[in-house]
């Protein structure tokens, strides 16, 4: 089974990439009135933004799919406009178990063209920290314990010398 490529706005069809045009963005951050039609639009445009950031992960890519601007998607978290932080989230996750998936493809089928395993990791490793970051646990206290009586060592030194702790 081929391995599919990490996902990048690249792999959208060319009707949903944005031109950098800042007349191309829409605004729709705020609420100017409580007419239904803009918080359709406003909904419309949010479900864009985290359907595209579901397959890309960034928020560049999935600004452009949507054809809105970046503050436009942080005033909806700040505010959670609609839901959005927790709709948000979960794209974010989306993503995170994309990436976990392409590689544990890799580990069944590691034949083929892999791409770059060790990018991979770092990309896991970005997204989703608190599973794949590398932890240090210090197991050996030889260290401490050397430390300490060096320091021991050192207060008996300078009560020899007639200093005193005081």
């Amino acid at each position: 089974m081929p391995t599919k490529p990490l996902p990048s706005v690249d792999m959208l069809p060319p009707a949903h990439k944005a031109s950098n045009a800042a007349t191309d963005t829409l605004d729709l951050g705020g609420s100017p009135n409580n007419s239904s039609s803009f918080q359709n639009r406003q909904r419309e445009a949010q479900d864009a933004f985290l359907k595209a950031y579901s397959k890309t992960g960034t928020t560049r890519a999935a600004i452009a799919v949507a054809k809105i601007g970046r503050t436009t998607v942080y005033d909806w978290d700040k505010g959670d406009v609609q839901g959005f932080k927790a709709r948000w989230e979960d794209a974010r996750h989306t993503f995170r178990e994309a990436l976990e998936e392409d590689m544990y493809e890799l580990l069944q089928n590691p034949q083929g063209n892999r791409g770059s395993d060790v990018l991979r990791m770092f990309a896991l490793k970005a997204v989703w920290p608190d599973k794949y970051r590398d932890t240090v646990i210090v197991t050996d206290d030889t260290a401490k314990d050397l430390l300490a009586k060096l320091r021991g060592k050192g207060k008996r030194d300078s009560k020899v010398d007639g200093q005193s702790d005081a």
